[in-house]
């Protein structure tokens, strides 16, 4: 009877010892599954930003190449200007009030508007120059005399008529520094 004895404490001990076992099993599989639920949930999470960033990146192409179409410059200038606007202090977004604006006065000065021609005149800009030169061009040499100009209520007024409202108050010296070296498209 002792033997019998023996085994049934023994077969209880290991029973109670199988069954701590297994609970913790169970809660281990638990811990991992809601660990694996966490992560399926990141995972949905990211795949989601990565979509909205892609949707984005795909709209800032949009409008960049929008602006490059209604404004005879090119994408990679229309990039350069965004740049040169964000290294000057403004904000890249303006780029498209400032190429608009400017394109407008480019075709007033041509149209024989005195007040668009005396602003390009002020801003180093000749007629010829404005018959003969690309619309890039042009912002890079009105830009640049800007930057030279010592008289800051002058350099206000030419490139508020010029550029826009935006423009008064730009550091051109940044913004003429960026925009003549350009967008680096790879380094």
């Amino acid at each position: 009877m002792s033997v019998v004895t023996s085994i049934t404490g023994k077969l209880g001990l290991n029973t109670v010892e199988w069954e701590t076992g297994a609970q913790r099993a169970k809660r281990s599989a638990k811990e991992l599954e809601a660990t694996m639920t966490a992560i399926k949930t990141a995972g949905v999470a990211v795949g989601l930003g990565f979509v909205a960033a892609t949707a984005k990146a795909a709209m800032f192409a949009d409008t960049v190449q929008d602006l490059a179409d209604g404004s005879d410059f090119a994408v990679e200038s229309v990039l350069s200007v965004q740049e040169a606007l964000a290294m000057a202090g403004s904000e890249a977004g303006n780029a498209d009030r400032l190429i608009a604006t400017f394109n407008k006065q480019i075709g007033e000065a041509a149209s024989g508007s005195e007040t668009a021609q005396k602003a390009f005149a002020a801003a180093g800009v000749s007629l010829k120059d404005l018959a003969s030169k690309s619309n890039e061009e042009l912002l890079k040499q009105v830009s640049g005399n800007l930057a030279k100009m010592d008289d800051a209520a002058a350099r206000g007024a030419v490139s508020t008529e010029l550029l826009g409202r935006g423009a008064k108050n730009l550091n051109f010296e940044a913004f003429n520094e960026e925009l003549q070296h350009g967008v680096k498209l790879t380094e």
